[in-house]
């Protein structure tokens, strides 16, 4: 969690962030996004505005223990 600046007072919110690695090995930055936590829901989100993007081809998904949303699904 992260402390923001939101409407003149400061409140914690999690920082949703995706790379990615390219076949060259190459590592890029894919989103990121600020939540008010590590939400189904929030997850859910992030990954539905990636795929919006444009974002395709996903081989592996790999992530911290949170309750989180595989596209997949």
């Amino acid at each position: 969690m992260h402390h923001v600046r939101k409407s003149r007072r400061i409140v914690s919110e999690s920082c949703l962030v995706a790379e990615g690695i390219r076949k060259s090995g190459h590592r890029e930055v894919l989103g990121v996004a600020m939540g008010n936590g590590e939400s189904e829901q929030g997850w859910r989100e992030f990954f539905l505005s990636l795929r919006k993007r444009g974002l395709q081809g996903v081989d592996l998904v790999v992530s911290d223990d949170h309750v989180g949303w595989c596209p997949r699904r």
